[in-house]
């Protein structure tokens, strides 16, 4: 994570709130990146699970739209 700061692209972390492998590792990553915005999808784990397709789309799309 050495070289996160260095990222000029606008940045969307995306992390389960009950994420199994790494839990905190979005917002260390988010925390790095200059500009960065976390968004914590409430409910979701390491994987994404059909429930949660129409908001994570509706981020994305968002985010790469400003």
């Amino acid at each position: 994570m050495d070289t996160l700061h260095r990222v000029k692209a606008p940045t969307l972390v995306i992390e389960g709130s009950h994420e199994p492998v790494k839990p905190g590792h979005g917002a260390l990553i988010a925390e790095q990146i200059p500009g960065a915005r976390l968004m914590t999808v409430a409910g979701m784990g390491h994987t994404l699970p059909l429930e949660t397709h129409q908001e994570l789309a509706y981020a994305i799309l968002t985010h790469t739209t400003e």
